[in-house]
């Protein structure tokens, strides 16, 4: 990684944190029962293989209480864009150790090779295995990639 790089990689980091301040402080009234932090993420896209990326650079925060949360997410998505995610997220407990999710949100960073306004509608169903609290695999459809990523929960 060159000088370059790693100041725009801290330059983002700063920006999350700064968002994620501001998140929290919106949410102070919410008294959050939890804390889920995802740190990575790799996936495959079912459109074209052009699209597959095994390090999006993913960190998301969600702050839930009880079956709802808020999360906000920053990854480099599969057009090597930066991208940053805001949503509302629901999960039900199907079985033991096992939870489906979904998350209603926007994203931004989808405008230079898509037909989409600097602030698409996103949508993702999940499943999570939630026997770990600190290793929580969960596989997620996102536009037309599966997604596999990783959590931990606080």
């Amino acid at each position: 990684m060159n000088r370059k790089e790693r100041m725009c990689l801290v330059l983002k980091a700063l920006a999350f944190f700064y968002c994620l301040v501001l998140l929290g402080v919106a949410l102070t009234p919410l008294h959050a029962e939890e804390l889920d932090v995802t740190y990575l993420a790799v996936s495959e896209h079912f459109s074209s293989e052009d699209y597959n990326q095994y390090n999006h650079q993913f960190f998301s925060f969600e702050v839930r209480n009880g079956n709802r949360g808020w999360v906000l997410a920053t990854f480099n998505n599969s057009y090597y864009q930066d991208s940053v995610m805001f949503g509302r997220t629901r999960h039900w407990t199907i079985a033991d150790h096992v939870e489906v999710g979904l998350v209603l949100g926007l994203v931004h960073g989808y405008y230079k090779y898509n037909r989409c306004p600097r602030l698409c509608p996103f949508v993702s169903p999940s499943i999570t295995y939630t026997k770990y609290k600190y290793f929580r695999p969960r596989l997620s459809v996102a536009g037309s990639a599966l997604v596999l990523s990783f959590s931990a929960k606080f």
